[in-house]
């Protein structure tokens, strides 16, 4: 199993490759066409996976929730005994930093 669960693998990979280009370039520079010469796929290799744009965009979004749910679990369990929510405010701010 990936960290995107059962997910086709060319589908996490997809989306991890859409969120750097996204954290190096910004989204107004995001394009589906770039994406896929970055993963050296046809142009049209997204849409197998994602209707249009705004779909690939909604599953990046998807996997930061994802991951950010599991990096705050996981920090919550490191850091048992303290206030939970204090925990758990300052975790999302530091993985969204990060």
């Amino acid at each position: 199993m990936t960290k995107h669960g059962t997910m086709n693998p060319t589908k996490g990979i997809l989306l991890d490759t859409a969120l750097a280009m996204v954290k190096e370039d910004g989204i107004e520079n995001f394009s589906a066409r770039k994406l896929a010469e970055r993963c050296g796929l046809t142009h049209q290799a997204p849409y197998r996976y994602f209707k249009n744009k705004d779909t690939l965009i909604e599953g990046m979004a998807e996997e930061v929730c994802n991951r950010l749910t599991v990096y705050v679990n996981r920090q919550m369990k490191r850091r048992s005994g303290e206030e939970a929510f204090l925990v758990l405010i300052e975790e999302m701010i530091h993985f969204l930093v990060k």
